[in-house]
């Protein structure tokens, strides 16, 4: 899967978790938006987040790498090399 499909459904996941004042920012996110700064997300709504990921993907994202996830550019790197690590 490519990086940008990533970004598309991890957008959505994100916007569950989102209020909807803060929705529009989902349309301007990069690989440097911040989930906290940018976008009001706390640490719950990323472990759930990451959750969702993981059952959608069948991947593992260990509990330590989950609190460098702090962008989302970091969080498309960590799935990607998941991925690639399940399908060797």
């Amino acid at each position: 899967m490519d990086r940008a499909d990533l970004l598309k459904e991890l957008k959505s996941m994100m916007g569950e978790y989102m209020h909807d004042d803060d929705k529009p920012r989902l349309d301007n996110i990069t690989d440097q938006t911040d989930f906290v700064k940018d976008l009001h997300m706390d640490s719950i709504d990323l472990v759930d987040i990451i959750i969702q990921v993981e059952n959608k993907y069948g991947i593992e994202i260990k509990n330590e790498a989950i609190g460098k996830l702090n962008t989302v550019g970091a969080c498309l790197n960590t799935i990607q090399e998941r991925l690639a690590e399940k399908n060797l």
